[in-house]
């Protein structure tokens, strides 16, 4: 879907060029009755194209056309206007005006012109002359895209496609020498109250390890949120050795560790890894994350742990690759509420042929346990302490039956609480999205707009609400109109134009021919058979 900014001094042409397009169903549409408010809008929003009237007051079409190609160099350009002058043609055209529509044209030409101006964006997009004629901005961009392979490295590419990515990023990253994991965690410093404050916190830190670190390692690093980093560490040349490298790895994080804290008043929880081979790295990340969340810390902690230790401290000892993947398959069931994976799951774990293994039943029932009081605890904490079988059954081994039934009892109504706080969370949200736009019938009501507001993507809040309510957001605020006006029509003080205007409607002939569509009537037939005088 485009974005299309229609600007008109003229509010009836403004409302009814933009409900032409809007209607097309093909462009999400924005409003603008000045040039000044047209400039403040897309600072604010992406337009892809800008339909201008020339004449308007303040800043004029032309200007407006100048300083948006300026700017906005991508956004097409559309002059509509009532005058058929060659030289506003002419003049629109060498400041870079895409098409150039007379009202007097009809709806037919406006929507050529806007779907000739959607293809040739298409075609842009698709035209590898513009990636080699933006590398400045590619340049920008590079930074996001190292980021983006590091983390597919790290979570599920495999080798032969990591150095195809890699090589296209333009990392040094080599695949076939042995990596260092370093996971860091910033905590401390409640200034840190905005992203953009955590994001330049973020750089900070990551400035401060790279100048301790790379000049004896290859460091690279990639950022899961703007609390989170992950270090990859390979030695700078073939002779370095491995042993060596760990060493001083490991010496350093202590001092980065201290030095941000004195100079950034930043805790940071550090776990780091041996150095492995490439195809280990995906397995050794996962339990970084896994132990990093298990790791007990608050702001002002600044953990330094080997995660060879932590493992045995944290999971256990003797603690086996097998059951570290059970909790993070039994938590990935639980939380994507995969109730059959749960159930498979606990049927495995306390199955009647694992008798004979006892000790690892009860680490089994050890893990699981301590994963369901774990996720209870996060906002269902008195569901759990009411539920006296299920507690006792988390406190104590019950035996394989009991605990079988019990288990998979607490992890289904887990899944379920989980699942009707969010039905909740959406439904209420739906109400709120209802109540602006049954408060607003009389305003524009564009996509954007009601997003903003509620501080979401336009494209997501269609989805969103297509989703959960079965409507079209379109259709509903057309419902709600028609409704209005409904109101309105039965009483006799109110004109025919009045209600078009106080339901939302920019002319009475839309509004009629809306209302016929609705209601197999028009306003005035309806208004008859209901008798009213």
């Amino acid at each position: 879907m485009y974005r299309v900014l229609v600007v008109d001094d003229e509010p009836m042409s403004l409302r009814g060029v933009s409900r032409l397009i809007g209607d097309s169903g093909d462009f999400e549409v924005l409003m603008a009755e000045s040039g000044q408010e047209a400039l403040s809008k897309m600072e604010r929003y992406r337009v892809d194209i800008l339909v201008s009237d020339i004449e308007m007051p303040g800043i004029s079409g032309l200007e407006l056309l100048t300083k948006v190609k300026d700017r906005w160099s991508f956004a097409k350009v559309i002059m509509l206007t009532a005058y058929d002058d060659f030289t506003y043609i002419q003049t629109s055209m060498r400041q870079g005006a895409d098409a150039y529509v007379l009202k007097s044209d009809g709806d037919a030409a406006i929507i050529s012109a806007l779907q000739k101006c959607a293809d040739e964006i298409d075609k842009e997009l698709e035209d590898k002359a513009v990636i080699e004629e933006n590398s400045r901005a590619a340049d920008n961009l590079l930074p996001f895209l190292q980021n983006s392979r590091l983390l597919s490295i790290l979570e599920w590419m495999d080798k032969e496609t990591a150095a195809a990515a890699i090589s296209e990023a333009r990392l040094d990253f080599d695949v076939r020498v042995k990596t260092m994991l370093v996971y860091v965690s910033i905590g401390g410093n409640r200034n840190l109250d905005n992203s953009s404050r955590r994001f330049f916190a973020m750089e900070r830190v990551i400035g401060v390890a790279e100048h301790h670190l790379s000049s004896h390692v290859k460091c690279f690093h990639a950022t899961y949120d703007d609390q989170s980093i992950m270090f990859l560490l390979q030695p700078k040349s073939e002779g370095q050795s491995i042993s060596s490298a760990y060493s001083y790895i490991k010496g350093m994080l202590e001092i980065i560790q201290e030095q941000v804290y004195k100079t950034l008043h930043l805790s940071l929880g550090i776990i780091y890894d041996n150095f492995a081979e490439y195809d280990d790295l995906h397995n050794r990340s996962d339990r970084l994350h896994l132990l990093m969340s298990m790791l007990p810390r608050n702001d002002e902690d600044r953990a330094l742990v080997d995660s060879l230790f932590l493992s045995e401290s944290l999971l256990s000892p003797g603690k086996t690759n097998v059951e570290e993947t059970l909790v993070q398959e039994f938590k990935f069931a639980i939380s994507s509420a995969n109730k059959d994976e749960v159930s498979g799951i606990i049927e495995n774990v306390f199955s009647s042929d694992e008798l004979c293994h006892t000790s690892d039943m009860i680490a089994s029932w050890h893990i699981l346990s301590g994963i369901l009081v774990e996720m209870y605890s996060n906002g269902h904490w008195e569901e759990l302490i009411n539920d006296k079988e299920g507690f006792v059954s988390l406190c104590s081994y019950q035996g394989i039956t009991r605990t079988h039934d019990v288990f998979l009892r607490l992890a289904l109504n887990l899944i379920d609480l989980e699942e009707k706080e969010e039905s909740g969370r959406k439904g209420q949200l739906i109400s709120a999205i209802n109540n602006y736009i049954s408060l607003n019938l009389h305003s524009g009501l564009s996509l954007s707009e009601i997003a903003d507001c509620f501080h979401m993507n336009p494209s997501y809040l269609s989805r969103f609400y297509k989703q959960e309510t079965g409507l079209n957001i379109s259709d509903f605020i057309m419902s709600q109109r028609i409704r209005k006006a409904k109101k309105l029509l039965e009483r006799p003080e109110f004109k025919i134009n009045e209600i078009a205007q106080l339901s939302g409607f920019e002319s009475s002939s839309y509004f009629s021919r809306a209302f016929r569509k609705s209601e197999g009537l028009s306003p005035q037939e309806w208004r008859d058979a209901k008798d009213v005088k």
